[in-house]
């Protein structure tokens, strides 16, 4: 949202899917950047999740899509949002392609409901707004000093307070893996599921010798195939 979406504070930031792993940490890092947040849910329960644990300035049930551009324009005075963190795809996608504001970002993250969706290209002509993808994993690829400042900025944020941990739904010993699975196709997953593969009581201690230094990486960006 900061590097692809150039998010500012004081700017309005729409998160589909936002109670799922994704969009419950798009929501809750857009708060920490002191954007006014609109978290989009596929319920009236997800709503009231994503306003009172991940800290969603408002939060719009679009099982009905026309509720969505309908919702957005009271919220924003008819302007749009500034940026849309999109990973559902599909009916949703469009539904985003016409509550931009002017020169926002649409940012392409995921098609979680399968289909792929495609923008008519006179909607980003009439607000002059982006589509931008975001492929986060082979960006670092490229250029690793990335990953590097953002998880610094992550360090920061949740060491002084400002950034919360993540909204956690249930914790799931390794040998449950297919029923955390399951969960996840049924959609019944709120935040992120946690696999545990260590048992705590029998966790093994470590000294300062068996830890090995982390190496340091690279100055040169990494080739990819891609």
């Amino acid at each position: 949202m900061l590097d692809s979406g150039g998010l500012m504070k004081g700017q309005t930031l729409l998160v589909t899917g936002a109670t799922g792993g994704m969009g419950a940490a798009a929501v809750q890092l857009g708060v920490v950047m002191g954007a006014t947040v609109i978290a989009g849910c596929s319920s009236a329960d997800k709503c009231e999740l994503a306003t009172t644990k991940l800290g969603a300035t408002h939060a719009i049930d679009y099982s009905s899509l026309d509720n969505l551009k309908k919702r957005v324009n009271e919220l924003t005075g008819g302007k749009g949002v500034d940026v849309v963190y999109e990973v559902v795809g599909g009916d949703v996608f469009d539904a985003c392609t016409r509550v931009m504001g002017w020169n926002g970002k649409l940012l392409v993250v995921g098609f979680a409901a399968g289909r792929i969706p495609s923008v008519p290209a006179n909607l980003p002509l009439v607000k002059s707004y982006s589509v931008v993808g975001v492929a986060s994993g082979a960006s670092i690829m490229r250029d690793p000093k990335l990953g590097v400042d953002a998880a610094r900025r992550l360090d920061e944020w949740s060491r002084s307070g400002a950034l919360p941990p993540p909204y956690i739904h249930d914790v799931v010993a390794a040998p449950d893996f297919k029923r955390a699975c399951t969960a996840i196709a049924d959609r019944s997953v709120r935040g992120k599921i946690v696999i545990q593969f260590i048992d705590e009581q029998n966790r093994p201690t470590y000294s300062e010798r068996d830890l090995k230094p982390i190496p340091p990486v690279p100055s040169a960006p990494i080739k990819s195939k891609l």
